[in-house]
């Protein structure tokens, strides 16, 4: 049974690796380093200066980036323009700014970093799911193989610095000229909700931020987020579209040219309102997150194309976002008004089993036929039942960890294999982590 996990298949091994470095010169004057951090970043040079497009987020990366780039001019920096307000965005910043003047022009949306603000009182545990889901304590050699991007360096690191804009817009459309160059600044709310996309009318270059990358979108983060207005990333990216671009640059993955860049904006548009549309239908039928989540498919003409591969985002995890965004925390069904609290509930399904102590029993049965879903939750009930003594807590949490990390092995996502082999770490002691 280890496959067979609705809307979770299995990812082929030798696909999505991390990236290697590389700079592309996506026209002889935008030169995009990928690979170098966690999310990629530009450098364009024009006739008076060269302009920065994010910054990643590992400075030390780029400082040698920013070698790279003097082998390619001798102009100095004329500004920055960042695509939103991401840590993996806007860490590294230190890096290409050191010696820099202090009024250096620094581009944004006049709602710039309002994501963050809305973790204001959550810090602690916002925190905690987000290295979980990023897995900054999985050991660098059992990281999974399928990560499309490093393990990201923008937690627990002393002396980074949040890079802030100088510059806002707040309208839909800025003309900004930066070394003696035209850009044209685009509100493009998607991944975020301060998200712009860049375009270059003469190069005919745009840059998406994260509205685009090579893997189907986290319309959802399992990090915890406010609800991301799902309609509107379809209509911004309809609109990036609309400017036929000769070349796509992404915040992630490798930069898409000429039919491939607009057959992508097409295909990712339609694949997010399939799946908007798809589970309004199935709302409007009275049918639940649950029910929903387990049946949605992407159609088949999307679903064989590899820039929509769930490597990152799921659409399971999209169907539960939109519900909920839309109608809130109850599913409709009456007894979930007045539900068993956990233990209550576990006390009652451990009567039914004949005595708590079949329950590890049946979770071991779950794990030797390779049924993790089960296991894991035969495990928290057990976890879940009041006066359990330690011996029995300690089995339960083993059973757990087991489970889990079985099926990080499985599941497509990278944010779930992080999230789901970090809590199993999490649940093993100081000795049994260093022996896993």
């Amino acid at each position: 049974m280890s496959g067979d996990i609705p809307g979770f298949g299995i990812l082929p091994q030798h696909r999505h690796r991390p990236l290697p470095k590389k700079i592309f010169a996506v026209t002889p004057r935008v030169h995009v380093f990928v690979g170098w951090t966690t999310s990629n970043f530009s450098a364009i040079i024009g006739p008076e200066g060269w302009v920065l497009v994010d910054t990643g987020d590992d400075p030390e990366a780029a400082r040698a980036a920013l070698g790279e780039i003097r082998k390619l001019t001798d102009k100095p920096l004329a500004g920055v323009i960042l695509t939103h307000s991401h840590p993996d965005h806007i860490m590294g910043a230190s890096g290409f700014l050191e010696g820099e003047r202090e009024d250096l022009p620094i581009w944004g949306r006049a709602n710039f970093g309002g994501e963050a603000a809305g973790f204001r009182g959550l810090e602690r545990i916002a925190g905690l799911r987000a290295m979980r889901q990023f897995g900054t304590r999985i050991p660098l050699e059992r990281y999974p193989v399928n990560a499309l991007v490093p393990r990201p360096a923008v937690f627990g690191v002393p002396g980074k610095k949040r890079l802030c804009p100088n510059n806002f817009f707040a309208e839909e459309r800025q003309i900004v000229h930066l070394a003696g160059l035209e850009f044209e600044l685009r509100a493009a709310p998607g991944e975020t909700a301060d998200q712009l996309c860049i375009w270059l009318p003469k190069d005919r270059v745009l840059f998406s931020g994260d509205d685009m990358y090579r893997a189907f979108p986290n319309l959802y983060p399992i990090r915890g987020s406010g609800y991301r207005d799902v309609a509107g990333w379809v209509e911004s990216l309809r609109r990036m579209r609309g400017l036929e671009p000769a070349a796509v640059v992404m915040g992630h993955t490798e930069p898409a040219l000429g039919d491939e860049g607009l057959h992508m904006l097409e295909t990712y548009a339609e694949a997010i309102r399939f799946v908007y549309d798809a589970t309004l239908k199935a709302m409007n039928e009275g049918r639940t997150p649950d029910e929903i989540a387990a049946s949605l498919r992407l159609p088949e003409h999307l679903r064989g194309l590899d820039w929509l591969g769930e490597y990152y985002g799921c659409v399971p995890w999209a169907v539960r976002a939109v519900y909920s965004g839309l109608l809130g925390w109850f599913d409709g069904n009456p007894t979930n008004l007045v539900p068993l609290a956990p233990a209550e509930e576990a006390l009652r399904l451990a009567d039914l089993a004949g005595g708590a102590d079949k329950l590890p029993a049946a979770a071991r049965k779950a794990l030797a036929d390779n049924d993790w879903r089960w296991a894991a939750r035969l495990a928290d009930i057990c976890l879940q039942l009041p006066g359990s003594d330690a011996e029995f807590r300690a089995e339960a949490r083993a059973l757990k960890a087991e489970a889990l990390e079985a099926l990080s092995g499985v599941i497509q996502p990278i944010t779930g294999k992080n999230y789901l082999f970090s809590c199993a770490l999490e649940l093993r002691s100081p000795e049994e982590r260093d022996k896993a």
